[in-house]
């Protein structure tokens, strides 16, 4: 075969070019890894913001599935109505409707699903089975989810 020296310069040279190789995918790997992580905080801090703000809004804020079952509200909802955030996460919209306005509501939920957006004014029921006026401002969220913004028109209904 061929002189000893010359199979291990060979080998070092495809060593050599294997070792950039690997360099070059771990560099993109640590690039790619960077973004990904700044990408990350972003959006961590995005959820926060939008949390926060949710959290502060100065209206009652409800969010449903596309059936009705709430899965957030705010302690906005929660003071408004009289439950704690765990009972009225375990809740419909149709549950906490006045019973008289409660068709209307479900119609207008129908349309809330078709077109994405209503605003109505109607009665929600407090825990002690008190109504209470509001006026809801509704969008269909990109997730199919359902927002409610509820104001409490009690006192200009009067």
């Amino acid at each position: 075969g061929l002189p000893r020296n010359m199979v291990l310069a060979e080998w070092r040279n495809r060593m050599a070019g294997a070792s950039a190789a690997v360099l070059i995918a771990l560099g993109a790997l640590a690039f790619v890894t960077a973004r990904l992580r700044r990408a990350m905080a972003a959006l961590a801090e995005s959820e926060d913001r939008h949390r926060t703000v949710l959290r502060n809004a100065a209206d009652a804020v409800f969010i449903a599935d596309r059936d009705g079952r709430y899965v957030y509200v705010n302690e906005r909802a929660t003071a408004l109505l009289g439950y704690s955030e765990a009972e009225l996460l375990r809740l419909s919209i149709p549950e906490i409707t006045a019973p008289e306005d409660l068709q209307r509501a479900m119609e207008r939920f129908a349309v809330l699903n078709r077109d994405g957006q209503v605003s109505q004014e109607f009665r929600l029921l407090r825990k002690d089975g008190v109504p209470v006026a509001v006026e809801l401002n509704a969008v269909r969220l990109p997730d199919g989810n359902l927002y409610g913004s509820c104001r409490d028109i009690t006192e200009r209904l009067r």
